[in-house]
């Protein structure tokens, strides 16, 4: 099928800047993060608490741990994005696009390591305090290609296919998340830039669909119309695929520190895919088509794993890292059946939701 004349070559730049108000958590108030009232770590506060802004960080006391402060001179985080790409229309009912892209994300928050301060009446339960600092110091790319291939409605029915593969790339995880891995379950230092936890390099998504309107299809059994019967109505499958998500490999629960864990994020969970399905059939009442129609996601209930145990890198065998993890190792009377079962490891199950549209 040859190119028509519609085809484009395309080239965009743009530069744009993340949202203020995150920094503006950091940069206006005194401690710099939500819940600075309630301290972390007295009784009641769930020691994740910060993550929900349940409570907030403070400088180093006798009775609270080190954490980091705000910054009142954080700059705002920028993102510079390339594309250049080809966008065809092949014969007269399809469309094919290639894009080649590039994302730079610089001047993230991260954390600073300060200076012991010096202070003499001992205010925070030391004379020489250690905390942490925002600062921007962050950054993360993400490079790929895309290729998708369109076939417009035509004869009833259409179809979509998109594939991407893409390499996310970063030096630190956000800063809460990076405090936590480094202060609290001893990650290994990082002395590189290294796979982002956000990084999915393969994505694949296809869509085939059948609708039809008040025209129906010529299909006959017989002397039977079954065309007639398709009036107004539309049936779409999609398929969806991707990489498993990266996952910091554990060798050892002896203990705690680098000897028992491998490079941040060096490790990669199943696969996972998934099916959707949405068919949909109306009947015309005067000015209006009356419709019924039913959704099916995950319409296998494919197990997908999206948060891998750190000693075999799947969901349905291995062990949690209990050195390192907050959650206590639970034995005896205190373990439940959910526990064992860690529903929280899998993404979204089947489910199956129907209604009625009205289109005047």
């Amino acid at each position: 099928m040859p190119i028509t004349a519609s085809s484009s070559v395309f080239f965009n730049y743009s530069i744009n800047t993340q949202n203020p108000l995150f920094n503006n958590i950091f940069q206006n108030t005194s401690i710099g993060a939500p819940g600075e009232a309630r301290p972390c770590g007295l009784k009641g506060v769930p020691r994740d608490a910060i993550q929900t802004a349940q409570c907030g960080p403070i400088i180093f006391s006798d009775q609270f741990a080190t954490s980091f402060l705000g910054n009142p001179n954080l700059e705002i985080e920028r993102t510079s994005t390339y594309e250049i790409g080809v966008l065809a229309e092949l014969a007269d009912d399809y469309a094919l696009s290639v894009i080649l892209f590039n994302k730079d994300q610089y001047g993230l928050t991260g954390l600073a390591t300060s200076r012991p301060v010096q202070d003499i009446g001992a205010t925070h339960g030391t004379s020489s305090p250690n905390y942490q600092v925002l600062v921007n110091e962050d950054f993360q790319t993400v490079r790929g290609l895309e290729v998708g291939l369109q076939k417009r409605l035509t004869n009833f029915w259409a179809f979509d296919i998109n594939y991407s593969y893409s390499q996310a790339r970063t030096n630190a995880a956000p800063p809460e998340r990076e405090f936590q891995s480094a202060a609290e379950e001893f990650d290994p230092t990082i002395r590189r830039e290294i796979r982002s936890e956000i990084d999915i390099p393969h994505r694949f998504n296809g869509v085939v669909r059948f609708a039809a309107g008040a025209e129906a299809p010529d299909l006959m059994l017989g002397s039977l119309d079954l065309g007639a019967a398709l009036k107004y109505s539309n049936v779409a499958v999609s398929l969806s695929a991707q990489s498993g998500v990266p996952y910091t490999p554990t060798t050892t629960f002896s203990g705690i520190g680098n000897a028992g864990q491998l490079e941040r994020n060096s490790g990669r969970g199943p696969a996972n895919w998934w099916v959707n399905l949405r068919a949909q059939k109306g009947f015309r009442l005067g000015g209006m088509v009356y419709s019924l129609f039913g959704q099916v996601n995950n319409l296998f209930d494919t197990l997908n794993c999206l948060q891998p145990l750190p000693t075999t890198g799947r969901c349905d065998a291995g062990a949690r890292d209990q050195s390192r993890r907050r959650q206590g190792n639970t034995t005896g009377e205190g373990a439940s059946s959910t526990y064992f079962d860690r529903p929280q490891l899998y993404g979204q199950r089947r489910e199956i939701n129907f209604g009625v549209r009205i289109d005047f």
